[in-house]
């Protein structure tokens, strides 16, 4: 959407981009989980943990929104993400948790 309102200056697309960008923030520590991010809301027992490919893919995505809006809370959320990721009990929690989701819902 931010590129089609760039190449076309259409103010609906501009609009429809501040209304993501707003609903990406409102909900956005609902993916938290205080060690790794979500991969979705899976609506199951079990929360459905990002893989490691997943967690860091979020965490650029972040910082490209960042880029893009200037949003602090996206710049926060990237580096406290990847500072899950430096943590060696994290990344060893998030696999058993991705381990036991699959297991249990696959």
């Amino acid at each position: 959407m931010y590129d089609f309102f760039l190449a076309t200056k259409n103010d609906s697309a501009r609009e429809l981009f501040a209304s993501a960008v707003k609903t990406l923030r409102d909900n956005l520590e609902d993916y938290d989980l205080g060690f790794w991010s979500l991969y979705e809301q899976s609506g199951t027992l079990l929360p459905m943990v990002a893989s490691p490919f997943y967690h860091r893919l979020h965490v650029v995505q972040l910082r490209v929104m960042h880029c893009l809006t200037a949003e602090p809370v996206f710049a926060s959320y990237a580096d406290r993400w990847e500072n899950y990721m430096r943590s060696r009990v994290n990344r060893a929690r998030a696999l058993c948790y991705k381990s036991v989701f699959k297991l249990c819902y696959y």
